[in-house]
């Protein structure tokens, strides 16, 4: 999950998925940190049980990791039957960057609210979002094109590494047309704007951990601006393969925002479209609190269950 790739398709299929915090289960021994922190690995599953499990059974750090989560308190399991209540929620109906949210994508969050607060937490409206600037030059096109440049960077990386590895150059007939476009952009970013690019999220990451600080312990949002699109939507083969990658930002909106803060966040399927498709709901906590998301989470499971 490198901006939304375990929580997008759990909206999308009606299934539980959690991205943990960032180094919470440790990429080694080959990897360091994937994509400079932006990545993280678990599982999709049918319940938030499963999904804690998992969890337990990969979590922790190995020799040589560069950084680490800090450790939980106990198993994640012992938090699936835990009934504590009066948690303070803000909810997030509007992404950091630019894009419409479907309104059914609106309807699973109110209906999340309903759920939440029937389960003795307090829910409110307020959201980090209240702290960032505003207009074209505020945080929205801060996020998109700091984003681009680490993802396009670790292209770039993943090219060179495949070169390393086979002995050969790797041309534009060996990867799909968006690969080969995201490599050239990595290639041209200079390491000053990288670092620079780098900052900014450090920025926004210190921002958001403030609003935390400030008395919430969670935020409240939809997993996607977009109820799940057609096969084919990030058709690649145009004239511009990068008209594919803005095409998935309504997909990525709301979660890729939390590979950048490296918090954890999980996807419920709370929400149904008329048509029967699956929408979710995502849960975000503060770093390192992932026992916060599996205990509310199962909590809501048991309110609602899907």
């Amino acid at each position: 999950d490198g901006g939304g790739s375990i929580r997008i398709p759990a909206s999308n299929c009606g299934l539980v998925g959690l991205k943990p915090t960032r180094q919470r289960i440790s990429e080694g021994p080959l990897v360091g940190d994937n994509l400079s922190g932006l990545t993280c690995e678990l599982v999709v599953s049918r319940s938030v049980r499963d999904t804690a499990r998992v969890l337990d059974a990969v979590e922790g750090s190995a020799p040589g990791d560069p950084y680490v989560a800090p450790a939980p308190l106990r198993p994640y399991v012992e938090e699936l039957t835990d009934e504590s209540k009066g948690l303070r929620i803000g909810t997030m109906f509007q992404p950091a960057v630019e894009s419409e949210v479907d309104p059914d994508c609106i309807a699973a969050v109110e209906r999340a609210v309903k759920v939440l607060t029937d389960l003795g937490h307090e829910v409110d409206d307020s959201s980090p979002l209240d702290l960032m600037p505003q207009g074209d030059e505020g945080a929205g096109m801060q996020i998109q094109e700091s984003f681009l440049t680490r993802w396009a960077a670790g292209q770039a990386a993943v090219i060179a590494q495949m070169e390393m590895i086979s002995g050969q150059e790797v041309t534009p007939d060996h990867v799909e047309p968006l690969t080969w476009a995201l490599t050239e952009i990595g290639r041209n970013r200079t390491s000053g704007r990288y670092l620079a690019d780098v900052a900014i999220h450090q920025g926004i990451s210190r921002l958001i951990a403030g609003w935390h600080a400030g008395g919430h312990d969670l935020l409240l949002t939809p997993t996607m601006a977009e109820v799940a699109p057609k096969l084919g939507s990030f058709d690649d083969t145009g004239a511009d393969p990068m008209e594919a990658f803005h095409r998935a930002f309504p997909s990525g909106a709301f979660t890729a925002l939390f590979n950048v803060t490296g918090q954890p966040a999980i996807s419920l399927p709370l929400h149904w479209t008329d048509e029967g498709v699956p929408v979710g709901v995502q849960l975000v906590a503060p770093f390192g609190r992932e026992d916060l998301l599996i205990r509310v989470a199962a909590q809501v499971e048991r309110a609602a269950p899907w």
